[in-house]
């Protein structure tokens, strides 16, 4: 076990364990922070909302993985030839990045009321916030193909399509990997947000049910499910990082 793993091993234990007895040493109130036993412990009981806790994380999974599958396959599609392209670059770019400074939270009932409680409005709206990520460092990405490499294409005569498998994806996978890894941390806040605002399954939609019922050792013991949804999901990303042998500017593995 390296170095850096024991480190991190020691620092959720420390975590964890100031989380169980702070609340006492402290004297705080359980609305404010419930000790970690009493979350754990309500991990195992009744939800507030309706369905099982399997049923509902299913859901937002279900959600989200259809969200970020959307938001990379556009990113890339959109992204490559702006990036190629540096007069289609500097046109779009400025209005593309504009529009995701847009709040999340103000489109949300467009979202809503175009597409209804159901899955539609989670997936579409985690997409469009996904698909930023994704296009700009794809953009980067593709702008910085070293020319050098189109002219060895030129002299060996290879196609189209050889030329963005073995070129611009290629020398472009470090920057897409990146930003694929930020894209799922943002589908996730998305999806999240969105089902607290409006829906009928999801962990969000269970964090709303609870707060509502300031049930907090219920809404700690769900935001514990998600930020364990989320390790796994992002795991994912860099194994798929590590099996094209790219290395991430983020991992931490």
């Amino acid at each position: 076990m390296s170095t850096r793993v024991r480190g991190q091993i020691i620092l959720t234990v420390v975590v964890l364990l100031a989380w169980e007895f702070a609340p006492v040493v402290f004297d705080l109130n359980p609305l404010v922070l419930p000790r970690l036993s009493s979350v754990i412990v309500r991990l195992g009981a009744p939800l507030t909302g309706e369905g099982t806790l399997w049923s509902n994380t299913v859901t937002t999974v279900v959600e989200v993985a259809a969200a970020f599958v959307i938001a990379a396959v556009a990113g890339v599609v959109v992204g490559v030839p702006i990036g190629l392209l540096p007069r289609v670059r500097r046109l779009v770019l400025p209005l593309l990045t504009a529009a995701f400074a847009v709040p999340i939270m103000v489109l949300i009932p467009l979202f809503l009321v175009s597409f209804g409680l159901g899955m539609e409005s989670k997936v579409t709206f985690g997409a469009l916030y996904g698909f930023f990520p994704v296009l700009f460092n794809t953009v980067v990405g593709a702008g910085n193909v070293d020319k050098v490499y189109f002219e060895v294409a030129d002299a060996f005569g290879l196609s189209a399509a050889d030329r963005l498998r073995t070129i611009v994806l290629r020398s472009a996978s470090r920057s897409i990997l990146n930003g694929l890894q930020i894209s799922l941390a943002i589908v996730i806040i998305a999806v999240i947000s969105i089902e607290m605002f409006g829906s009928v399954a999801g962990l969000g939609y269970l964090i709303h049910r609870a707060g509502q019922r300031m049930r907090m050792d219920e809404v700690y013991a769900l935001i514990l499910v998600v930020l364990v949804v989320a390790w796994l999901l992002l795991s994912l990303v860099k194994l798929g990082a590590r099996l094209l042998n790219v290395r991430l500017e983020m991992s931490t593995n």
